[in-house]
């Protein structure tokens, strides 16, 4: 069996297959955007007004982090306030490994808007 370990700053943040590690944010899914270029900063403003954790992943793209719970609750905002003929690829994906690191290491990728 593989094991992972996810490293922060020299100290193990947590041990074990990628199965595992994935299923301790397992009740989170990501949101993928992306958007046409004639949207403008304004839209992004929107979106970054919402109680959804909004990370940049380069330009016009986007990455919303939500609880299962919620699932339901941020497509339709994402469709009401952005609107679909502003998008141009939109994605739900169940936790990476790279979701994983960066959950359980405490950490934010570089790009998170707060």
């Amino acid at each position: 069996m593989e094991r992972v370990g996810l490293i922060t700053n020299g100290i193990v943040k947590a041990i074990g297959t990628v199965g595992e590690l994935k299923s301790r944010i397992s009740k989170q899914v990501r949101l993928e955007l992306k958007l046409n270029p004639s949207v403008g900063e304004l839209d992004i403003e929107i979106l970054n007004n919402n109680r959804f954790p909004l990370i940049s992943q380069g330009e016009r793209q986007w990455i919303i982090h939500v609880e299962e719970d919620f699932i339901q609750d941020a497509v339709n905002f994402v469709v009401e306030q952005v609107g679909m003929k502003n998008l141009n690829d939109f994605r739900i994906l169940t936790p990476t490994l790279e979701d994983a690191y960066i959950k359980l290491s405490g950490g934010k990728e570089k790009n998170e808007i707060a």
